[in-house]
């Protein structure tokens, strides 16, 4: 199990290996979490709609808002597509780096701006 320390925070967060979901330790809710919830009022769905269309369970995403758990590489990738604002976007791409994961690594439609319509209709066909 990998373990992370998060900047600023008294946070560590140790990784799956099983799943690859990422668990917080005790300390303050991640910006992460913040982006995550952020992004999906943006988009004026409830968590049960949102992770819908995601397709993973809703229990899985209130973990993910409340910030007990971050979401594997797979699904930042996957919300990596809903954002639509410089500040979301640098925020999960820094999020992958912490996994090894760097922007020069994604598809360049990943990384452009899009409808949030394209994008949902995208990470929705994702299987994650």
């Amino acid at each position: 199990m990998r373990a992370y320390q998060i900047p600023g925070n008294d946070s560590t967060l140790s990784e799956c290996p099983t799943c690859g979901s990422i668990r917080k330790g005790k300390g303050k809710v991640s910006p992460l979490a913040i982006t995550i919830r952020s992004i999906r009022r943006r988009m004026g769905l409830t968590q049960s709609e949102f992770s819908h269309q995601l397709g993973w369970l809703q229990s899985a995403h209130s973990q993910y808002e409340s910030g007990d758990v971050e979401p594997s590489s797979k699904r930042l990738l996957a919300i990596l597509r809903l954002s639509l604002n410089d500040g979301e976007r640098s925020l999960l791409l820094a999020s992958l780096a912490q996994r090894g994961i760097v922007a020069s690594d994604l598809a360049p439609s990943l990384l452009s701006k899009s409808s949030t319509k394209t994008s949902i209709e995208a990470a929705g066909g994702v299987n994650v």
